[in-house]
């Protein structure tokens, strides 16, 4: 699928086409095999939805400036658009810079949050301060 920036994004559907969706976004440096185990676990009884985020595994890659939360954001609802049923309503994980992205989404587009998410699973993330508090980043 296409972003709406234009970015190609990679999106792997697993488990069965008319149960619950469950959409897992990774995080940073990492990729859809991240979720492997889960997508695994959850695939036979769930429609599971994992995709790579902009500049990670299958996904295109962008210029720096291309990482933006908005942009982030912006293709999570792009992905929910595309693969979560009409009317129905999925839950999305986020691991990271996933999680980061659905609080992101949450702020942006908070109409199509509450038509399409059902429930959200923040993992190992940070919510604010980020850049002030990190000592892995200058």
């Amino acid at each position: 699928m296409v972003s709406p920036d234009g970015v190609r994004l990679a999106v792997q559907v697993h488990g069965h086409p008319d149960a619950r969706t469950v959409v897992l976004a990774h995080g940073w440096t990492l990729s859809t095999g991240y979720w492997s185990r889960v997508v695994r676990r959850l695939r036979t009884d769930l429609r599971v939805v994992a995709y790579d985020q902009r500049g990670h595994g299958h996904s295109a890659a962008v210029p720096t400036s291309g990482f933006t939360t908005d942009a982030l954001a912006d293709n999570l609802a792009a992905v929910l658009a595309a693969t979560v049923p009409a009317g129905e309503r999925a839950v999305v994980a986020g691991h990271s810079m996933g999680a980061m992205t659905l609080i992101a989404f949450a702020a942006r587009h908070p109409r199509v949050l509450h038509e399409t998410v059902a429930g959200g699973v923040l993992i190992s993330t940070g919510a604010e301060q980020l850049l002030a508090r990190s000592r892995i980043l200058p």
